[in-house]
């Protein structure tokens, strides 16, 4: 990214915060907006709900029992896949975050 590019992520929430994140500590001296509606609550659509999540927050330096702090999160063991590869299917998914 070239010295002084400007990236704006359209939409707050999860995903548009750590996005930015991601941009600001790859990219040091991008400059970052984040544009976002404060009248429109966040989705809470599970983004955490992989183990990509919790490599994603060790790249960005963020701690992640701190991060469940403060965002007041639940803790997720795994997750049950129902009809996943066909009718009568499961398929469960743990979570490991070490």
């Amino acid at each position: 990214m070239y010295t002084n590019s400007k990236v704006v992520v359209l939409g707050g929430g999860t995903a548009g915060w750590l996005t930015a994140l991601f941009v600001q500590r790859n990219w040091h001296r991008a400059q970052v907006t984040v544009i976002e509606n404060p009248n429109q609550p966040p989705i809470i659509a599970g983004e955490s709900g992989n183990t990509t999540f919790v490599t994603l927050l060790k790249h960005l330096r963020i701690d992640i029992n701190d991060f469940i702090r403060q965002v007041n999160a639940t803790p997720k063991l795994g997750g049950k896949f129902t009809d996943w590869n066909g009718v009568s299917t499961e398929f469960i998914h743990s979570l490991q975050t070490d």
